[in-house]
């Protein structure tokens, strides 16, 4: 019997070494809707326009609205004035859970009180990632 013990131990020593490692990893918050949410209160938060609509908006509509500048200067003249209603709006999704449509590409998150005449928040998931649908 403690011979298995001695034989367990090098393995259970490689699994709790291992530990740190698969903790340390990080899911991109943009693979679930919920992460997404929180993640978008964090960068309004610090204000932080330039990742956030990197994170929120979808690749093609980004690729669009920056043809004629930079995502800096986007950030810029949009962040400012949209950025306190997006961050409202998105705390006030956080406290709900999203409705997933059958298709497993759409998330609704219906607010409980609705900020600046908007009752829901629409994601979309492109490729792997949630991104923002207005």
């Amino acid at each position: 019997m403690s011979s298995m013990k001695c034989a367990a131990l090098p393995l259970l020593l490689i699994a709790i070494l291992a530990l740190p490692l698969t903790a340390a990893q990080s899911v991109n918050p943009r693979a679930k809707p919920e992460a997404l949410v929180v993640e978008g209160i964090r960068l309004l938060e610090g204000k932080d326009y330039v990742a956030f609509f990197k994170a929120f908006v979808p690749p093609d509509d980004l690729k669009r609205v920056t043809e004629g500048s930079s995502i800096e200067e986007f950030a810029k003249r949009f962040g400012p004035d949209r950025g306190p209603i997006m961050l409202s709006l998105l705390k006030s999704a956080s406290a709900t859970k999203p409705t997933i449509e059958a298709d497993g590409k759409t998330a609704v998150f219906t607010l409980k009180e609705p900020v600046m005449g908007k009752g829901s928040l629409t994601f979309i998931k492109v490729g792997e990632f949630w991104y923002l649908r207005e």
